[in-house]
């Protein structure tokens, strides 16, 4: 990152975490498997989320069976490459900071965009989706000790038919009356 030594913590589930500050880095990986050496070099953006409200990007796996949904749960479920069987129920995992209390808590609303996209590059960088189908919720959680909130929902097979689509959560407080944020990620069902 900057030369000096980091803490890096793997699970037994092959998911790293490298703490960083907040800025722009190039990570580079090395990884061999059966005596061949693959290489892959990325550029990442670490946002700072001090600034609040706001909204962490998505993840996605395949829902398990524990109503739990947590962290280090969505972290040993998720699914690395965004490729779901048809079929398969698909588990969103987002953190939200910062949202306004009263009483001990929050109330939010949970905006969900699901579009089935035909060029998914042109389509990501949309700001409106008029087909997409929508899925809103309201939530009011116990305003969480930790300033971070845990928004998912488990996607039906019925509503992800096999295709391609990109996925929006749009995020609003409803206390302090203003967006929170939003995270769009890009999935494929066969």
């Amino acid at each position: 990152m900057d030369g000096r030594p980091w803490e890096v913590r793997q699970s037994g589930h092959g998911t790293v975490v490298i703490p960083a500050e907040p800025g722009s880095y190039t990570l580079i990986a090395h990884a061999e498997l059966g005596g061949e050496l693959g290489r892959q070099t990325l550029p990442i953006e670490v946002v700072s989320y001090d600034t609040t409200p706001s909204v962490s990007d998505l993840l996605l796996g395949r829902a398990w069976d524990e109503s739990v949904v947590g962290r280090q749960e969505m972290l040993q479920h998720m699914q690395r490459d965004l490729t779901f069987r048809s079929g398969d129920t698909v588990r969103t995992y987002a953190e939200l900071y910062g949202l306004a209390a009263e009483a001990g808590t929050s109330w939010y609303r949970a905006s969900y965009l699901l579009f089935k996209s035909g060029d998914v590059r042109r389509d990501y960088v949309a700001d409106e989706w008029p087909e997409a189908q929508r899925f809103e919720f309201e939530r009011r959680v116990p305003a969480p000790a930790t300033e971070i909130a845990i928004e998912s929902l488990d996607m039906l097979p019925r509503w992800i038919p096999d295709g391609l689509y990109l996925l929006r959560l749009e995020v609003e407080d409803l206390i302090a009356r203003r967006p929170a944020g939003r995270a769009t990620i890009a999935l494929e069902v066969r």
